[in-house]
């Protein structure tokens, strides 16, 4: 599996190819780059960000000589977040549709994650770098309907890396749930899109 993908890219395109892999041209996402400073110092996402449409993202993208000339707002010591499904809201209730699971484990080094994610099959879609202390690699999935059959979904999956030693985040079970945006300036280092499945497959909820 190929961990450089970002090597070849502007980060327009990082973007781009991001929002390709894992939505719908007539999705609509949800982009947060407020952020909030917590007791711990940690940055973490504040308020309901903003939505865009996937299809005109992706025009501007590709007109733009940077990503702040698109996604506004942008603040380089905290990054960006966008919701890992697409949504026309904050809540879960606002989720459109069941599309992708994020697996996140920020407890380990990011070498060693990167060697666990390599001992499951190349399901993935995208897998990013947050910037920090952790990869976010997201799943994607088909036949999910509902909130219930998401989290059943996320359970058999929390198992599974569980298992081989991946200690995931149980936390990212909410299918609202906001996964790092690819492209964009965290502090000293760039959240950089590292992989992208060239493949359409998915895990399929029975």
């Amino acid at each position: 599996m190929d961990f450089n993908l970002f090597e070849r890219l502007t980060t327009m395109q990082e973007v781009s190819e991001f929002l390709k892999a894992n939505y719908e041209l007539s999705d609509t996402v949800r982009i947060v780059t407020d952020y909030t400073t917590k007791a711990n110092g940690k940055l973490a996402p504040k308020g309901k960000g903003s939505h865009y449409k996937v299809q005109e993202l992706l025009e501007k993208l590709a007109m733009a000589s940077s990503v702040g000339e698109v996604i506004k707002g942008l603040h380089p010591e905290a990054g960006a977040w966008i919701g890992a499904n697409p949504s026309t809201g904050s809540k879960d209730e606002d989720v459109t549709a069941y599309r992708s699971i994020l697996v996140e484990a920020d407890d380990i080094p990011l070498e060693k994650q990167k060697e666990l994610l390599l001992l499951f099959p190349p399901v993935y879609t995208t897998i990013v770098d947050s910037g920090k202390r952790s990869l976010h690699a997201l799943i994607p999935i088909s036949n999910v309907t509902n909130k219930d059959e998401y989290k059943a979904m996320y359970d058999a999956l929390y198992d599974g890396f569980r298992a081989k030693g991946f200690p995931m985040d149980k936390a990212n079970g909410n299918p609202s749930r906001l996964t790092r945006l690819p492209g964009v300036q965290r502090g000293d280092r760039v959240q950089h899109l590292l992989f992208k499945n060239s493949l359409k497959t998915s895990l399929i909820y029975r």
